[in-house]
């Protein structure tokens, strides 16, 4: 995992233990027209919502698949 997104990860984790619900995320589901509609956005959510459902693991010890 490199850097953008293990603080995407730890942004998530910190979010959940200070009680806040899943849609605070902060990272926009941004979509282009061009270059099938994806963007790097959707990882940055992938990446939130996964440190937000796993507070306490160790994301050096956890094997992250490519986002959904």
């Amino acid at each position: 995992m490199n850097k953008a997104f293990l603080s995407a990860y730890h942004k998530g984790a910190a979010a959940r233990l200070a009680g806040l619900p899943s849609s605070a995320c902060p990272y926009e589901d941004i979509r282009n027209n061009y270059r099938r509609g994806n963007t790097f956005s959707r990882a940055f959510r992938h990446y939130w919502q996964y440190g937000w459902d796993r507070p306490h693991a160790n994301p050096a010890q956890v094997r992250i698949l490519a986002p959904d």
